[in-house]
């Protein structure tokens, strides 16, 4: 039986490491940042929204062991009928079956090794490991504030290994029977930050028609895959050169979200309607070298890379089916554990200055639209430190 002297020791201890740890993050982006402000002569610099833009990569950038990024440590029911709806907030090994050899080898082990990593290197994937022990360790203390004694002498009953606390809590996610490792429930803050369901609910349809004027729309164009060709409406933009279909497009940033256009069906120019959209926070751009692909013409390419814990991908983006599989065999076996899904495609534009427009205009959205999120972390850090 736990006592509740001893239940408000523990919960006292653990709340002090939080704040410690809370402390601790807040200052990571700092500590990344110190060595290029000299040179950075950027806003993003001046403002403070760098250590923002920082805070935002080591949650959702790959830093973490076994090149995982901090979202995919959760656990979320889905739908049974389809995998694109959560049931469930969001959930976190805070447990596991274990015995006293391997807790004392855990113990001893080297604890700054990062697999070969230097550097800054090697602080990014410390920063995003703490990021994960720190979650855990929020869980576990709402656990010891909220769960009363006798509940939690209870879930100890029959489970004589080691880190069985929460084992059997009501509102833990057991998804494969093993009883292996044990999931609380992360704070509603989090899953809200990290899956940002609020800001894709608020995201425009697809199929809708948006105003233009005002607007930096930049022409380009883009294949038509047989699956995306329904997403089309005005055929007649439609090109076919050696077998391939291209479609002309406007790239517009409405607000959070990079927008693929095409004129609507009718209109005198001002309006466009949607072909695709996604967050700009969830978007990398990158430019493609003369060598990357055998281009003959003045045309450039932009390559788009599109990143969520949602498994369906925004229109016209086309997912790497066998690196979802491979990396889900390597790192996310389980249904329920959230994977990263990351899907692509190229626009092409009129030649290099058109793309590099381009290019600059849409870099900058993203790095603020991923420094806004990133402050969103920092302040949440801030109260619970």
């Amino acid at each position: 039986m736990i006592s509740e002297p001893v239940r408000i020791t523990v919960s006292k201890l653990v709340d002090h490491q939080l704040r410690q740890s809370s402390s601790a993050l807040l200052q990571l982006p700092s500590l990344l940042n110190k060595d290029d402000s000299a040179d950075d002569s950027s806003q993003f610099s001046l403002d403070g929204t760098q250590n923002n833009l920082t805070m935002d990569r080591l949650f959702f950038d790959p830093f973490c062991n076994k090149d995982k990024c901090v979202v995919e440590h959760f656990v979320r029911k889905r739908d049974e009928n389809t995998d694109e709806i959560w049931t469930s907030q969001g959930y976190i090994s805070i447990a596991k079956e274990s015995c006293v050899d391997s807790m004392c080898s855990f113990i001893c082990d080297y604890p700054t090794a990062v697999e070969g990593l230097f550097g800054v290197d090697a602080i990014y994937r410390c920063g995003a490991n703490s990021a994960v022990a720190h979650i855990q360790l929020e869980s576990l203390s709402n656990l010891l504030k909220h769960c009363a004694t006798e509940q939690i002498s209870e879930k100890l009953r029959g489970f004589s290994n080691v880190a069985t606390l929460a084992k059997s809590r009501e509102d833990m996610l057991e998804y494969d029977g093993s009883g292996e490792r044990a999931f609380l429930c992360t704070t509603p803050v989090y899953t809200r930050l990290l899956f940002e369901e609020e800001e894709i609910s608020k995201m425009p349809e697809t199929g809708s028609v948006v105003p233009l004027i005002g607007k930096a729309a930049f022409p380009c164009v883009c294949e038509v895959s047989e699956k995306s060709d329904s997403l089309f409406q005005d055929k007649g933009r439609c090109v076919v050169a050696e077998g391939v279909k291209w479609q002309s497009l406007y790239l517009v940033v409405l607000e959070k979200h990079m927008v693929l256009a095409e004129p609507a069906t009718g209109d005198s120019g001002g309006n466009g309607r949607i072909v695709t959209l996604c967050q700009l926070s969830n978007l990398i751009v990158d430019k493609d070298s003369p060598g990357d692909v055998e281009n003959t013409t003045p045309a450039r390419r932009l390559l788009l890379t599109h990143f969520s814990p949602t498994i369906k991908p925004p229109g016209v983006f086309i997912i790497d089916q066998k690196e979802v599989n491979d990396r889900r065999e390597a790192i996310n076996p389980v249904r329920d554990e959230v994977s990263i899904t990351r899907c692509s495609m190229d626009i092409w534009f009129e030649d290099f200055a058109s793309a590099e427009q381009a290019l600059k205009a849409l870099s900058h959205k993203i790095a603020k639209a991923r420094s806004k999120r990133g402050h969103k972390i920092r302040e949440y850090l801030i109260s619970t430190s």
